[in-house]
Parts: C-alpha cells; sequence; structure tokens
C-alpha cells in the first residue's frame, strides 16, 4: 500500500497535468477497511495508524522540511510540534454525546456532532408526521359528517316505511341491520393487515440502513 502526504496535490495532478505529483511511500498495512464502508463515506481515502508512529515516520520522512498540512512560523520555518485542526471522538453511550458536547465547548472548542443532525432529521419526520396526520384527522372527521349526514337523511327518508314495519309487527333489529357480522369482522381483520404490512417494511428498510447513508440523506 502507498500513501501520500500532501492529498492536495495529489488530487490537483490528478486534474491538472502542470502540477508535480507528491512523492508516494509505500506501507505495511495490516488490513483494508470494507468496501461497505468505506465506499462513498467519510472512511474513503483515510488511513489508520498509531499517532506517535505517524510523528516518527513524518519525521523520518521530512527531516527539517515543511510537513504539508502543517502550519510554519513567520520565518517559514516549521514548527517544532505538530498541530491538529480536528480532533474525533468516540463516545462510548449515544445518551452520553450532548454532555460531551457541551463540555468540550465549554473548554473552548468548537465540538460538532452528528447526534444534532439526527435530531433534525427526527423533529424534521415529526413535523410532516404532525402535518400529515393533522390532514389525515380532517379528512376522517369529514368523512365521518359525510357517512353520518348519509344515515340520517336515510333514516328520514325510510320514517314512514319503518312506521308501517312496526305496524305489521316486523321484528325491527333484523331488518335493521343488514350487514352481517362476518363481513364486519372480515374488513376489520382486512384494515389492520393492510396496516400492518404498509408499517412494517418501511421500518425493517430504515432499520437495516447505514448510519451515514442516513446521516448523508436529506
Amino acid at each position: 500500500m502507498f500513501v501520500v502526504f500532501d492529498a492536495d496535490a495529489y488530487f490537483n495532478s490528478r486534474t491538472d497535468s502542470t502540477v508535480k505529483p507528491p512523492k508516494k511511500y509505500s506501507l505495511n498495512s495490516a488490513g483494508i477497511i470494507d468496501e461497505t464502508m468505506s465506499k462513498n463515506s467519510d472512511y474513503s481515502y483515510t488511513v489508520y495508524t498509531d499517532l506517535e508512529l505517524l510523528k516518527v515516520r513524518l519525521k523520518q520522512i521530512f527531516k527539517k522540511k515543511i510537513i504539508p498540512g502543517q502550519p510554519t512560523m513567520k520565518n517559514g520555518k516549521p514548527l517544532p510540534y505538530f498541530v491538529y485542526d480536528s480532533i474525533e471522538v468516540n463516545v462510548d453511550n449515544v445518551k452520553h454525546v450532548k454532555e460531551v458536547l457541551t463540555l468540550l465547548n465549554k473548554s473552548g472548542y468548537q465540538a460538532v456532532g452528528k447526534i444534532e443532525w439526527l435530531e433534525q432529521s427526527e423533529m424534521q419526520s415529526k413535523m410532516i408526521q404532525t402535518v400529515l396526520g393533522g390532514i389525515g384527522a380532517v379528512s376522517l372527521f369529514v368523512a365521518a359528517i359525510g357517512i353520518a349526514n348519509t344515515m340520517v337523511m336515510s333514516i328520514y327518508e325510510r320514517t314512514k316505511e319503518i312506521g308501517v314495519l312496526k305496524v305489521l309487527g316486523c321484528d325491527m333489529g333484523s331488518n335493521i341491520s343488514r350487514i352481517p357480522s362476518w363481513l364486519s369482522l372480515a374488513a376489520l381483520i382486512f384494515a389492520a393487515l393492510v396496516g400492518i404490512t404498509a408499517g412494517i417494511f418501511p421500518a425493517l428498510k430504515a432499520m437495516n440502513m447505514s448510519p451515514l447513508a442516513a446521516i448523508r440523506n436529506e
């Protein structure tokens, strides 16, 4: 495996023939990240190594020269120490992320966590669910009013017929109830199955989605 320590020069040389490509250094690797994790993700073009070993290797390669990506003093000479533009902190539990972010910000660091993006996505999802739920509730209310109006008008129109049936001594229970009980039960079971099927497949798809893909998705 080879590595380059001047990433900007490397990518510029691939698009601009006038830019001289940086020197490549051969290193022994212990393994390669799985393609499903590294493809089109934050892990692409990333090497994981021991920090102290990296410092020793950089000093051996560049000696007293300027290390790419490192700031210099006013006279143009490299600093005698390493400067880091960012660090990555891994928290043992997602519940502790906010607490760690607060401590880092109070310590003077500009800390940003992916939990904020997830919370923003959850908030947007809740807003969409609320709007859709409101629309559905209004639709159900209007439908209920329409059904009630239809039933009331049907009773008013058949008032005379019902009176005649009562005078003749007919059993009103068997005449008014026209829908069989088995049909009502079948309709209820069918509606439940449709609702479960419509909800479980999107939920399973969301559970199997990669966290990085979920964060990138807007």
